[in-house]
């Protein structure tokens, strides 16, 4: 789950739909939140069924791109502190917050909370998550590795 909160006394559930996009633009379709990036795509119709037949072959240039996901939310009083409470990211990730970045994500295995105060406004705000690709990233990470 993902929530906004501050002063522990009021949150903002930011579970529910969210739009899903490919970086370069080409796709696009809903996705819900929790929920991951597959299932949405197969929900718009976008891929097959990827656990049906032979169909992994043809879903795995989902893994190769980089997604965005993004939903709008609204806030009464930013003025306190707030903080976004993040259990589960399953790639690295970077969170922005009305285009400025609030967290930088690369261990799926943990939960975050980072304070966004400075990036919220009284209003509409806009919450953007960039997934890089798995692959890229692990290609990335392997290529630093000292031998």
């Amino acid at each position: 789950g993902m929530t906004s909160s501050y002063a522990s006394d009021v949150a903002i559930d930011l579970s529910g739909t969210w739009k899903l996009s490919s970086a370069d633009g080409d796709h696009q379709a809903r996705m819900d939140i929790p929920g991951d990036v597959h299932t949405a795509l197969r929900d718009a119709k976008v891929i097959p069924d990827p656990y049906f037949g032979r169909n992994e072959n043809d879903v795995q240039w989902v893994g190769h791109r980089d997604w965005i996901i993004e939903r709008s939310f609204h806030v009464e009083e930013p003025d306190a502190s707030w903080y976004l409470d993040v259990d589960y990211l399953d790639t690295v990730a970077v969170v922005f917050l009305n285009d400025i970045p609030v967290l930088s994500a690369d261990n799926c295995f943990r939960s975050y909370r980072p304070d966004v105060s400075n990036a919220l406004q009284q209003g509409e705000n806009i919450i953007r998550i960039h997934f890089h690709s798995s692959i890229k990233a692990g290609a990335e990470r392997q290529a630093a590795q000292p031998f």
